[in-house]
């Protein structure tokens, strides 16, 4: 029986190629589509899931309990946490700790190498954490100062495919080149790990040769390292969640005593607490910060899987339109099977059965297309996908299964059910009236259109708001500003060497220096104002800082590198800053209460207007800028000519190698780094936008199935309408007026949700756009004539046709 079921499915699939056709592109583009979202769902939610013991493992972060406090969750905990965890809590099998020491240089075969993810960490990183080694022994790996780990991408760079062990790395720290054995290579990081690196090397090195984690390496006062812990099995970390009060001030005690003697905080306790949080927790919890990457939110997978889930019922409705479409060829069909003796029941199998046949083809060809894009989608989405996932885990292999046959039964649900109860004997004699299913089919018609005009509506609100941050007034000017970092050089000698080389340069307008880049980094300090705890953002810079970034004075003057009290004792900071703290303009030339031993109480001798130094979700906060050498430059801010810019930085790059032989050149431009800051919202931008063409696309499937409804039902009354005049333009717009008002219906359904959904993401903005109601007279026109011109090919032929084939049967 089921064998007959499908040869007949199959032989409705030849006989009616085009629908057939629809109805497979539009099933298999929303399979396609599910698929991609299954994937990318299926990496989020399996972050750091390969580790072995990843449920006992915990890392640390630290709880401000003060209200009002200027601090916020953090990961950094003080060096000499780790061992009092193993020694305090029975509980703690084994402790690691992780120092990120980001890009550094690497010299090999007489060339320089600018290289990322440096890492120092505790020898048993191995034992905790499951990063299988391709060569050596992890148990002894890191044990010795002087010995380096590092990744099978970085063997095969340095060393190609040989293997490495014994070989030396020569890194430059603390501003020299020292030798490292290679006593480890890890194999490839999985894409899903929530920790990150390229070199691992002993944290025993960073005890050792930097001279800023030595002196505080029993400090409790200074967070330099992020803790992680091994529970032992059945351990609950709640536990230790209700010790860490003892636990904190039997070691940190005379800390939190001497901040309530200040005023600090007044309750008995610590003022902080830490606290555990879950491995498999960090990637998806965006309330506490990240350390080797940002967490990402789970909203996005929500709304991902809901753009999939929508796609897909457009498909499936498309099924449900273009079956009714073809309901009166087989109503004759439905009579036969009747009256020879089939059952409703049978019915009903013989349309699933075609739908799931339908459906398994969509499949097939889904799955290949998703193949196909996703190169693409993992451009958009920043993920390392790869099909095979689909068939390496049972759970995400069953969910396919899922959507299969959930799409199966969707799509075939209506014809099964009303087709399979037509009455034989109207059926054969062609009575049948088809009224509530082409009410039912436009009611799909509107649900779809909403959708895409939501979508489209959508795509054009994000657009408008990365075109308004993109080229918003920053309160200085990014352009043609070449951002240089000194990678562990003198940064102070560098930037003089490099400005006296390039002082006759006539393309090279200007150069100075600061201690970061505004894209790439930010120092914050804190200090106590009338009893509060503040914090503002700080900046080291040069004397010409606020020149070369075009920014605008709003009082005041700005250094002079010539009185020395500027490079030690003066300060200019932003409007913000007065604001914040009660000032106004009459501060110029006043001290400021900060005592940061190596400035105390500096003079503000100018304001500067606000400059967004953050990005545009968040607003303008207080800012500090000041010449003391106590802080370094990091960074070297080039503004270079707009003609031949090409040139000037190969002039730049050539500059460079004369100036440092220790340190490679690289550059990038301070407008590119600002804009980066937007890359998540450019990415789901371009995915929402490709979300809205599929679902227009997919919907005018259906649109075409409903026109032909509309001409099958209507033909008798158009041949009547040709033979008393009608012309063919008259029939066309008589044929088109009741899609118009269904896409008009959708537009006033789909606006005020868009509207919602708008307002809603741009909350996310300090400084954002109105959507304005041209979004959604845009959005709603492009879907009106995109519907017009669908419906016009059926219109026309319908118009075109002879009335004596319409009537002859009359």
């Amino acid at each position: 029986m089921l064998k007959n079921y499908f040869k007949i499915a199959f032989r409705n699939l030849f006989k009616n190629k085009l629908y057939s056709l629809i109805n497979i592109a539009g099933l298999s583009l929303g399979i396609t589509f599910s698929v991609l979202v299954i994937l990318f769902i299926q990496d989020e939610m399996t972050y750091d899931r390969f580790h072995k013991n990843g449920e006992d493992i915990y890392r640390l972060y630290r709880q401000p309990l003060i209200e009002g406090s200027a601090y916020n969750p953090d990961i950094y905990m003080p060096m000499p946490t780790a061992q009092a965890m193993e020694d305090d809590f029975p509980e703690v099998e084994e402790s690691v700790r992780f120092i990120p020491f980001g890009t550094n240089v690497i010299r090999s075969g007489g060339s320089l190498f600018e290289q990322d993810g440096f890492v120092f960490t505790d020898p048993e990183v191995f034992d905790v954490f499951t990063f299988p080694l391709k060569y050596g022994n992890s148990s002894s790996a890191l044990v010795t100062p002087g010995s380096v780990v590092i990744t099978d991408e970085i063997a095969h760079k340095y060393f190609g495919d040989l293997n490495p062990l014994g070989e030396t790395l020569t890194i430059r720290l603390n501003g020299e080149f020292s030798d490292f054995t290679i006593t480890g290579v890890t194999e490839s990081i999985p894409a899903n790990s929530t920790i990150r690196f390229n070199v691992l090397l002993p944290i025993q090195d960073a005890l050792n040769r930097l001279e800023s984690y030595s002196s505080v390496a029993d400090s409790w006062n200074s967070t330099r390292n992020i803790t992680y812990v091994k529970l032992q099995k059945g351990a609950h970390h709640e536990n230790l969640h209700q010790q860490m009060p003892n636990f904190m001030m039997t070691h940190m005690g005379s800390i939190f005593n001497q901040m309530r003697e200040e005023g600090r905080y007044s309750f008995e306790g610590p003022p902080i607490l830490y606290k555990l949080q879950p491995l498999y927790d960090i990637h998806l919890n965006t309330e506490i910060p990240g350390a080797f990457s940002e967490p990402s939110s789970p909203v996005y997978s929500y709304i991902l899987g809901g753009i999939a889930l929508a796609v897909l019922l457009i498909a499936c409705f498309n099924f449900m339109i273009l079956s009714i479409g073809r309901s009166a060829k087989r109503a004759k069909e439905v009579g036969l099977r009747k009256v020879m003796g089939a059952f409703r029941n049978q019915l009903m199998t013989q349309f699933w059965a075609e739908a799931l046949t339908v459906t398994l083809i969509a499949l097939i060809a889904g799955i290949l297309f998703a193949e196909f894009l996703i190169p693409v989608f993992n451009e958009f989405s920043g993920k390392s996908l790869s099909l095979s996932l689909l068939f390496e885990n049972s759970r995400v292999l069953l969910l396919l299964f899922g959507v299969f046959l959930f799409t199966g039964l969707i799509a075939g649900s209506y014809p099964a059910l009303y087709l399979s109860g037509f009455r034989p004997i109207e059926s054969i004699k062609e009575k049948l009236t088809f009224g509530g299913a082409n009410n039912f089919s436009k009611s799909l018609i509107m649900t779809q259109f909403a959708i895409s005009i939501f979508l489209v509506a959508a795509t054009l609100g994000m657009a408008k708001q990365l075109h308004f941050i993109q080229n918003k007034n920053l309160g200085f000017t990014g352009e043609q500003v070449v951002v240089i970092p000194v990678n562990g050089l003198d940064g102070d000698r560098a930037m003089n060497l490099y400005r006296d080389a390039l002082s006759r340069e006539t393309d090279i307008i200007d150069i100075t220096g600061a201690n970061v880049s505004f894209a790439t980094g930010l120092w914050r300090r804190g200090y106590r104002y009338e009893g509060e705890i503040k914090e503002s953002a700080v900046f080291r810079v040069e004397p010409n800082y606020i020149q070369t970034l075009k920014m605008d004075l709003a009082a005041g003057r700005n250094f002079d590198p010539n009185l020395a009290s500027d490079s030690t004792q003066s300060i200019i900071v932003n409007e913000t800053f007065l604001e914040q703290h009660g000032l106004d303009l009459s501060a110029i030339g006043q001290s400021f209460p900060i005592d940061w031993g190596w400035m105390t109480n500096p003079v503000i001798i100018g304001v500067v207007k606000d400059f967004n130094y953050q990005s545009l979700e968040h607003t303008v906060q207080p800012a500090i800028m000041y010449m003391n050498p106590r802080d370094p430059i990091l960074n070297i801010f080039v503004r270079i000519s707009s003609e031949k810019m090409s040139a000037s930085v190969a002039k730049l790059r050539e500059t460079w190698a004369s100036i440092t032989s220790e340190v490679p050149f690289s550059y990038s431009f301070l407008d590119e780094d600002m804009h980066n800051l937007y890359r998540v919202e450019q990415r789901w931008a371009t995915i929402v936008s490709y979300s809205s063409f599929f679902a227009i696309f997919v919907a005018c499937l259906g649109l075409f199935g409903l026109a032909g409804i509309i001409a099958i039902q209507r033909r008798k009354e158009i041949g009547i309408r040709k033979v008393l005049g009608a012309s063919i333009k008259g029939i066309v717009l008589l044929l088109s007026r009741d899609f118009v008002k269904l896409i008009l219906i959708s537009i006033v359904v789909a606006t005020p949700l868009s509207w919602l959904a708008i307002h809603h993401w741009l909350e996310n903005f300090a400084y954002r756009t109105e959507p304005g109601i041209g979004i959604f007279l845009l959005a709603g026109s492009l879907a009106l004539l995109v519907a017009s011109l669908t419906v016009s090919w059926q219109s026309v032929k319908a118009a075109l046709t002879n009335p004596v084939n319409s009537l002859r049967n009359e």
